[in-house]
């Protein structure tokens, strides 16, 4: 194998591929995702490629060699219920993504001391290492709206919940309305009539916001309710769980209950596992090994899953392409699959073939 000279300042494909010991066409096909290529192998690609610092020659105009430019994911700390596979998402796109020169950089706000306008605003008033975009996974801050501009040049994309009236290119993730749609219709085919309660996470939080329009509104012409109420836990479960053993012991003729993301989900789950009276229909959002296991045993019903890895993965690769050509979202929103769990359609132990699984 070839060895490349430390003061280079331009590295070619031909350079990765002696580096490796492989043809320059499947660095080729590993950077650029074209045709058949062994997963190991395109890995192993991609990690020489970052190494070297290659840059791919048609985004070399926009991406200056000599300064590393980022693109910042700013997250709630502690991380939400699902938020490792949003960034799961992100990584593989970064991965993928190499030969653009872009790197990531990971930074959190805390939601309970409410600093991501804080956050955001240290990170745009760099004077060195400013981001050259910005993928935000936002919460309610009162400062948000009137910090992220329309005079603001740093490019920004909402992740998974949205933040109105601020300069964001677009927003990806679930069709939040429609999600509560389908939980009330999914509630009201297995209950039919009688009484039923929501948990969501915070009034404050877009999303739980839209899914329970979307629930209020389909079931507005709805014979299902006899009484409903909604109950916030702020996105904790044992707040659902304690909630949710309160209204078990008032309402004694409750048949449904509809929670609107995982962490109300989970609580709700943990509490009719060990309620000893009438199981009531449990339908919830979000998915993890736990609450697939409550949906294996038939404590949850139903559970309607957002493509969270692909939020992340869809995000990072929109970010790059508007970055390094000058891309222009046709849209501003951006939706991703939404899924409906029920136990055996979530029953996965066969689904991998075994001439596909590792030795």
């Amino acid at each position: 194998m070839s060895k490349i000279k430390k003061n280079k300042t331009k590295i070619t494909l031909q350079d990765i591929a002696d580096s490796l010991g492989i043809s320059r066409g499947s660095v080729d096909r590993a950077l650029h995702n074209r045709g058949d290529i062994n997963q190991e192998t395109r890995e192993k690609i991609l990690s020489k490629a970052r190494e070297l610092g290659y840059v791919d020659r048609h985004l070399s105009q926009f991406i200056s060699l000599q300064e590393e430019r980022k693109i910042a994911v700013v997250i709630p700390d502690p991380p939400g219920f699902f938020f490792h596979q949003l960034l799961d998402g992100v990584r593989q796109g970064e991965l993928e993504s190499v030969a653009s020169g872009l790197r990531l950089e990971l930074l959190s706000y805390s939601q309970d001391k409410k600093n991501l306008a804080a956050v955001l605003r240290s990170l745009y008033e760099r004077e060195i290492n400013r981001p050259a975009g910005v993928l935000l996974v936002p919460a309610y801050d009162p400062e948000l709206e009137s910090m992220l501009n329309p005079e603001d040049k740093v490019p920004l994309i909402t992740v998974n919940t949205d933040v109105l009236a601020t300069n964001r290119l677009c927003f990806i993730g679930q069709d939040l309305y429609r999600s509560g749609r389908l939980g009330a219709e999914l509630l009201q085919k297995m209950i039919h009539f009688g009484e039923y309660l929501c948990i969501s996470g915070s009034p404050a939080v877009w999303a739980h916001s839209e899914r329970l329009r979307g629930i209020s509104d389909f079931l507005a012409n709805s014979n299902l309710i006899q009484s409903a109420n909604t109950y916030y836990c702020d996105d904790i479960s044992d707040q659902a769980e304690m909630i949710l053993k309160k209204q078990l012991e008032e309402q004694k003729n409750l048949k449904g209950i509809l929670c609107l993301t995982g962490a109300a989900t989970l609580g709700a789950a943990r509490c009719i596992r060990k309620y000893n009276g009438p199981k009531p229909v449990l339908v919830g959002y979000d998915q993890s090994e736990e609450l697939l296991g409550y949906l294996q045993q038939g404590v949850v019903d139903a559970l309607i899953s957002q493509d969270v890895f692909n939020q992340g993965y869809y995000a990072y690769k929109l970010m790059v392409k508007l970055i390094g050509e000058g891309y222009k979202p046709e849209r501003s929103f951006y939706c991703t699959q939404t899924d409906i769990l029920l136990k055996e359609h979530s029953y996965r132990e066969n689904s991998i073939p075994d001439f596909l699984k590792s030795s």
